[in-house]
């Protein structure tokens, strides 16, 4: 049996408090910057959650003329958390044939982690409320790969340097919930012997 896994641990990515994509202020003459409001309170919430990751009443729109003065990436958002496994086993059917049977789990826990909150204070309504998860539901993956290898002399080195070349031709099966596919792959190894 194989076994393999990946896990992935972070903490909250910067914040940056923003006002829309107007031109109210110094900062943007057109809709590619957005700009930076007044930063007049800390910001942040005494117990963070999906409804309530800033506070609103931290930041007011900067005043005609002036460059808002909060910062970038002065806050941290959600934490982040997930694991995804993999099991798989080869099966001899005799001869230079056998059979490989996989399985592999994303988000083995399926564990909801929290996505980034609202950041514009334009959008007063939602400021501060995380409307989506930062990754997806568990999936499973199921896959079969059967392989046949043979070894046949390469007729076209010198005689005093023959190879021998192994074959392999493989077929993957997988499917999951969301997607299925089927790949058809061959290799060739070439390994020298002696004289």
């Amino acid at each position: 049996w194989n076994v393999s896994a990946i896990l992935t641990v972070r903490s909250g990515l910067p914040i940056t408090v923003v006002n829309g994509w107007g031109n109210t202020s110094l900062q943007s003459s057109s809709l590619v910057i957005q700009e930076r409001p007044d930063r007049v309170g800390d910001g942040s919430v005494s117990n963070p959650s999906w409804d309530n990751w800033l506070d609103l009443s931290a930041f007011r729109p900067a005043e005609l003329g002036t460059f808002g003065n909060s910062g970038v990436g002065i806050f941290r958002g959600p934490s982040f958390y997930n694991i995804d496994l993999g099991l798989d086993k080869n099966f001899e059917l005799g001869g230079s044939r056998y059979l490989t049977l996989r399985i592999e789990a994303f988000n083995l826990l399926n564990h909801s982690n929290q996505g980034s909150p609202v950041r514009d204070i334009s959008n007063a309504g939602q400021f501060g409320q995380s409307r989506g998860t930062a990754n997806a539901a568990r999936v499973l993956e199921f896959a079969a790969k059967f392989s046949v290898a043979r070894s046949v002399v390469d007729r076209y080195s010198p005689p005093a340097r023959k190879r021998t070349m192994s074959r392999t031709a493989s077929f993957w099966y997988s499917r999951s919930p969301h997607r299925a596919s089927r790949k058809a792959s061959y290799r060739s190894r070439r390994s020298r012997l002696g004289s």
